[in-house]
């Protein structure tokens, strides 16, 4: 069963109204030379594969996804997906799920039992502005048989970079012979979500829009994001944090916190002038109550009981965990 792909179709689905600042990426689209990684770390190490889950393996330097740490990644099936420092494999939560494509991969001979793709990582460039390139290389799609192709008729290769020095993300693509959309259901799906955000692209391939939410707060139950087509060789789709140190960038009234999860110091940064600020139990209970700025605010929950809770500025709710 592939649940990866649909995690991230049934989020859309959800409809509530929390608020929710946008935009924590900037997004650009651009044309680069696409290489195979040049002697890289093998995570497959020549199985074949297809139902398949491996790692999980460190990433070798501090990294966030929206503000969230991530310190492992792994890779399940069709997607890399990046676990949080307290992540439950068991209980699907503190992941963020990649999707590069929405296409259901596999390894092109699988059912010969010789290997002829691989799932590859590898570390590039000195500490403070290294770069961890991940790679699948020369798969097919599992669909190739069940529409009369061979089995190894296909073949897609694309690559994830995480960026040190900024906490980018890009995707990479690479050769490939994928036209016919109803090979992939007639939909393209590229972006990444996790149990609180979504981040997906829409529209034209070339020159997609981004959109970005909380599952909380949808743009409306009648949007499904796809690309018009599977990206072409040697596209580069970038997201950049909006501003330095992953702190997001602001619509108006929006806030966000950091780190999340929060151990001993909660820190809410907020885009204009001064707010209150009340602090609840998920049973409705107020704990904590101040007042924050239009710079960084300091919120000491060190003797908060372990949890989740719901930070809430005038109309504006978002949810922190103590550790």
């Amino acid at each position: 069963m592939h649940t990866m792909k649909k995690t991230i179709l049934t989020l859309l689905l959800f409809t509530a109204g929390l608020s929710y600042g946008q935009d924590f990426y900037n997004f650009t689209t651009s044309q680069a030379t696409y290489a195979d990684l040049a002697a890289p770390t093998s995570l497959t190490n020549g199985e074949v594969w297809d139902y398949d889950i491996f790692g999980p393996i460190a990433i070798p330097f501090a990294f966030s996804i929206n503000g969230q740490a991530v310190n492992r990644f792994l890779f399940d099936d069709d997607n890399f997906l990046f676990l949080t420092p307290n992540a439950d494999l068991n209980e699907y939560t503190g992941l963020f799920y990649s999707y590069v494509s929405g296409a259901y991969i596999q390894d092109r001979t699988v059912s010969t039992g010789s290997s002829s793709s691989s799932i590859n990582y590898k570390t590039e460039g000195e500490a403070g502005n290294r770069i961890f390139k991940l790679e699948v290389k020369n798969a097919g799609l599992e669909e190739a048989t069940y529409f009369d192709y061979s089995e190894d008729h296909f073949y897609v290769s694309f690559q994830i970079w995480l960026y040190e020095s900024d906490n980018a993300i890009e995707y990479r693509y690479g050769n490939h012979n994928v036209t016919d959309l109803a090979l992939l259901y007639d939909e393209v799906l590229v972006g990444f979500d996790s149990d609180e955000t979504v981040s997906v692209l829409n529209g034209d391939s070339a020159q997609p829009t981004y959109v970005e939410f909380s599952i909380d707060n949808p743009p409306g139950d009648e949007f499904a994001p796809t690309l018009n087509a599977f990206p072409a060789t040697g596209t580069v789709y970038r997201f950049a944090p909006a501003s330095t140190a992953g702190v997001k960038a602001f619509s108006k009234n929006a806030f966000v916190l950091y780190p999340n999860p929060a151990e001993a110091n909660l820190h809410i940064t907020k885009t204009n002038g001064e707010a209150n600020y009340e602090v609840y139990t998920l049973l409705g209970s107020k704990v904590l109550s101040g007042t924050v700025t239009a710079a960084n605010t300091v919120i000491n929950v060190e003797n908060l009981n372990k949890g989740i809770y719901l930070v809430k500025i005038g109309d504006a709710v978002q949810k922190f965990i103590k550790k």
